[in-house]
């Protein structure tokens, strides 16, 4: 098997600190290892292809409030309108910022930190290795986990091609 004619790098990194005792939501850790990595690469929220959040659901059909609450946060869409921003297809294969383009965790296992099947999804997706389920002209995308004992730690993942 020969190289890919595309490479992918991590561009930006961030992780938080072990919240003890669950002084913080795993939310606000989420959106603060969202911001940072944003803030590593240099980006804003509108320069991001594609999301793989922790959710469950795949893009498309169900999903939860982490869906939701990634979009709004995120700036994709206003406080308050995630909902619809997902009725409108924003999040599907095609729209303005497709997620969970392998089905999300209901598809690749939900293990406590599953920030591995997350970023091989989005190498892939940079790479245009994904077939029908492809981003067209994916270049940047985010890779975000958290987990340790009932999500006390997340980390994001910005990744680009060349």
């Amino acid at each position: 098997m020969g190289y890919a004619q595309r490479r992918a790098a991590i561009v930006g990194v961030y992780t938080t600190e072990q919240a003890r005792f669950m002084e913080r939501t795993g939310i606000s850790l989420q959106l603060e290892a969202i911001k940072g990595a944003l803030n590593d690469a240099g980006l804003t929220p509108a320069a991001v292809d594609g999301l793989i959040p922790l959710d469950q659901a795949p893009h498309g059909r169900e999903t939860s409030a982490h869906m939701f609450w990634a979009e709004q946060e995120m700036g994709f869409c206003e406080l308050g309108e995630g909902a619809e921003y997902f009725k409108e297809g924003h999040t599907r294969l095609g729209g303005s910022m497709p997620c969970n383009t392998d089905g999300g965790l209901l598809s690749n296992s939900h293990c406590t930190h599953p920030s591995g099947m997350h970023t091989i999804e989005v190498v892939r997706q940079l790479r245009g290795e994904c077939g029908d389920r492809q981003v067209t002209e994916a270049r940047i995308g985010i890779s975000l986990a958290q987990g340790m004992a009932v999500h006390g730690h997340a980390g994001t993942l910005i990744m680009a091609r060349d």
